[in-house]
């Protein structure tokens, strides 16, 4: 097996492993905001919120591709975050056409209180994990973000190169 096909084996692995803790770690999270009273967002909403705030501002449609959600689904997510005083729409200056979402001061404070809730978790699922192994987890997501980094910018320019008039036959 070469190596391109050794990485992109072992991402799909690393990635599934990921939505399996994610979903675990979400649970969790709801189950404790029950018990205290206090709802909440579900997973979905709260990876919405992330993606956002990490974008500043992005376009509906664009949150979809990333949550690999339909547009529709996406709207009546937003819809409810921006009901909650957590988003907000706001028309893009250079397309007027075009809606931009961003996170609110109310939505900043709520991610704060996910990061805490998931810190708090993470610390009881790594209880006993030596230290050595903690570092290299840490450097190899490091390197894993700047390996993901440099692919997605490349990956920008494959999508143009192929969505581009010139790449298209005539029939």
């Amino acid at each position: 097996m070469d190596k391109i096909e050794q990485l992109i084996k072992s991402h799909f692995k690393m990635e599934h492993l990921k939505r399996k803790l994610e979903g675990n770690m979400a649970e969790c999270i709801l189950k404790e905001e029950e018990e205290g009273g206090c709802t909440s967002t579900h997973k979905t909403m709260g990876k919405a919120l992330l993606l956002i705030r990490e974008e500043g501002e992005i376009m509906p449609s664009t949150l979809a591709r990333y949550l690999d959600l339909k547009k529709s689904s996406v709207t009546s997510l937003i819809d409810t975050l921006e009901k909650d005083g957590l988003v907000c729409r706001k028309n893009d200056p250079s397309d007027r056409r075009k809606v931009l979402v961003s996170v609110t001061k109310k939505g900043i404070e709520h991610i704060n209180l996910m990061w805490s809730k998931a810190i708090s978790i993470g610390e009881k699922c790594l209880v006993g994990i030596d230290d050595e192994l903690l570092d290299r987890a840490i450097e190899a997501q490091l390197t894993l973000i700047e390996l993901h980094q440099q692919m997605y910018e490349r990956s920008v320019k494959v999508a143009e190169q192929k969505c581009s008039p010139e790449s298209q036959t005539k029939k």
